[in-house]
Formats: C-alpha cells, structure tokens, sequence
C-alpha cells in the first residue's frame, strides 16, 4: 500500500490518506491538500482547502463513526486535473494527473461504467418473496446477470410496511452495486403515511427506471347486485357506509384505490385492513366484505374461476391481461386512476456513468418481447424511461397520495 514517505519521497504522485496523519506534512509544506471533507478544512483553519464533500468516498463508514479523508499531491505538482474526472467541478483546484491518480486511488474507479459490475449486485426487494415486486426483479436477474458476468442476488428484505429493506438500500454505499426494487407503496405512499420514516425517497435515493405498473381490479363478491360501476355507486349511495371494502393493509394502493373512488364518486364506504393482498380476496370471496380494488395477479385466478365478480381497472387504458373490462373512468368515474408501480433505484450519490448504465441496460430488458409478454400476462404495463423522467415521476406520485392521505386524514404514527 502507498504511504506518506512514498509521497513525499516522490516515488508515488498522489494519495487518498485519512487526515489525521497527513495534516502534519501539510503545514510544513511538504505536500500539498487538495481535497478534504468540511471538519478537515475547519480544523486546518482556512478556505483555502477545496472541499471534496461531493464525492462520496470522502466520507468512509468506519466502525461507528466517520473517517476525515484528505487527497494529497507533492507540494511541487500541480496539474489540472481533466473534465469530467473524479475530482473535476466547482469545488476543486490544481491536482495530480488523471494518470497518476488512477494508478494510485482506485475509489476513483469505482464512477467508471465500462468497468461496472466488479462483484454481485444486491437487488434489495423490500417484500416478502413471491410478491409482484419480486417476480420483476427475477426477471431483471435473470436476464442482467449472464449480460454482466456478475450476479445479481435477490435480496428480500420485508417488515415495516417496506420500510427496513428500503432504508437498507438507502444507506449503501453508493457504488452500484446495492440496487433496490421500489414500488409506489414504499416511494410514493409511505412518505405520507408515517410521521417518522428513515428514510427521505428523494433525498436518499437516484431514480434509475419505472419498471412497470400495475392494475388494481374492481371485484365484488357475486352476490352483491351490481354488475357496472354506476350500479356500484348507486348502491353505495342508496345505503352510506353499509358496503366494505378490503385492502392489503391500511395504507396500501388497494385501501387509497378505494378512498380515490369514494371521493370521485361522492359515495361512502367502509375500509376493513387485512394482511396482504390474498387475505383481502379471500375475505371478499368468503363474503366478509363485499369488494375491493386488488392486485391483478392476487384476483384474476379468482376472477377466471368465478369466485369474484370483476366490473373495472383502475388504469387510465384498458389492460391486456382483461380486455373485456372498461377502466373505472370510462364506466362512470372521470379522472380516476390508481396504479400500483414498480421501479429501479440506487442509494443517493451513485455516480452518474453507473446510473446511466444501469438505466440503458435495464430499459433494454424491458424491451425484450419475452420480458413484455411477461409482464403483461401478470397485469403489469413495462414502462421504462429515462431517470430524469423516473424521478419527476416519483416527485409528482409522493404529492398525489399525500394529498389523498390527508383529505383522508389517514396516518400511521
């Protein structure tokens, strides 16, 4: 490993090196600082010290804390580092060659797409197994991984409402090779739903690409008398707060699907919670409740079987996988939509060579026929689009179920 005296002796031209031991050198002049993380610069007294806060690496996991980094060149060398390196930007100056710095500080390397993946890839999945978000990153695994020549490992990582694999993700360090699979639950509704979360989706994570989006079902029990969507809301009028409808749990795209409904509808209903999405049916075909707005995959075998009644989709288009059912707009309720999503995020901070890799490379798998035969044949539209597009996305879904869980008045403290 390089050291200090090999600097300073000139046999090596640049060093990443912890602080501590590097400051002294620094004020006697015999190398020189050009980059350090904030407390560094305050402790050395001076702006004349770039801050390298922007780079990641700067600001090492050790233990419990944080290790103070410093880059130093040999006071003599000052060569202005190339565009577009990992030290180039607002908040540099002079530097060592893009040459010697990548011979000598391989964490710069970790930014260089061409050479990413350099191990297995982690795709955290924040739900149970056998769950619609794992079934996509199955698939994203099993086409990505002979592509890559590395493996990506499902990761399930269920419990708190999704939120203890999403923080998971969320604070990996950000090389690309901890990914996770998010949904419009863990993104898009838990920010509004939890008073305490720990984790911000916007602050704490890069969009990379929407994978899909998934259809809820309107399902009534057989006997309930109404076979459309306007006789629903009839009924549902005729009688306020007598019929029930089931989710997956309080909170989850099926319960909001339904608070959209009864306001757009101007009808009152009765939300019951179960754990998870094939209780919720089960308790719709048992009689226990009259309806709900379910996960495609959780009713349709129900539906194709008899057991449930289907009247709509909650899309805003018709969806492949029940081309017979008009959309809850087109049957009686303009301007409704409720989707489930799902899509691909790294941790905050992730170079943006490897996010656009892994965008490219992940959109390419959506694009594959088998992959979209895939998914439609599950009720899942493939999307895909660029992280910029992604990211709006995410922003403008945080804000739409917020406002519905506050017009609501609905929380989990």
């Amino acid at each position: 490993m390089p050291a200090l005296t090999d600097l300073i002796g000139g046999q090596i031209q640049v060093l990443v090196n912890p602080a501590l031991s590097a400051v002294p050198h620094v004020r006697s002049g015999k190398l020189r600082a050009i980059a350090v993380t904030e407390p560094v610069r305050s402790a050395m007294g001076g702006s004349g010290f770039p801050i390298a806060s922007h780079l990641s690496f700067f600001s090492q996991r050790n233990g419990g804390g944080r290790r103070q980094t410093m880059v130093a060149t040999r006071a003599w060398k000052q060569t202005k580092p190339r565009a577009g390196s990992c030290f180039s930007g607002p908040k540099s100056s002079a530097l060592v060659s893009w040459t010697a710095l990548l011979l000598t500080s391989p964490v710069c390397g970790q930014g260089d797409a061409t050479t990413y993946p350099q191990r297995p890839v982690r795709l955290i999945d924040p739900y149970a197994p056998g769950g619609g978000s794992g079934l996509i990153a199955r698939l994203l695994s099993d086409k990505l991984s002979p592509a890559w020549g590395k493996q990506i490992v499902v990761d399930n990582r269920p419990g708190a409402a999704a939120a203890i694999g999403t923080e998971m993700a969320a604070k990996a360090a950000p090389d690309g090779h901890t990914l996770l699979m998010g949904t419009s639950g863990s993104i898009a509704i838990n920010p509004g739903m939890y008073a305490k979360l720990p984790y911000d989706p916007v602050r704490d994570l890069v969009a990379i690409t929407q994978t899909s989006a998934q259809v809820n079902v309107l399902v009534l029990h057989p006997s309930v008398n109404a076979s459309s969507v306007k006789e629903l809301i009839a009924l549902a009028a005729s009688q306020p707060g007598k019929l029930n409808f089931s989710s997956a749990a309080t909170g989850s795209t099926g319960h909001l699907a339904g608070e959209l409904f009864q306001g757009l509808a101007k009808v009152r209903m009765t939300h019951v919670a179960y754990r998870g999405s094939s209780p919720a049916a089960i308790a719709v075909i048992a009689g226990e409740v009259e309806l709900m707005f379910g996960n495609v995959l959780a009713v349709l075998p129900h539906v194709n079987s008899g057991k449930l009644k289907a009247i709509a989709v909650s899309s805003r288009e018709r969806t492949k996988a029940l081309p017979n059912l008009p959309t809850i707009a087109e049957a009686g309720v303009p301007g409704y939509e409720a989707l489930g999503w799902n899509g691909v995020f790294a941790p905050a901070g992730t170079p943006r060579p490897i996010v656009a890799k892994l965008n490219r490379d992940i959109v390419g798998v959506l694009n594959m026929p088998d992959v979209r035969e895939r998914l439609e044949s599950m009720g899942s539209n493939p999307v895909g689009g660029t992280p910029e597009q992604f990211g709006a996305y995410v922003k403008r879904e945080i804000a739409r179920w917020g406002k519905i869980i506050r017009d609501n008045n609905i929380r989990i403290e």
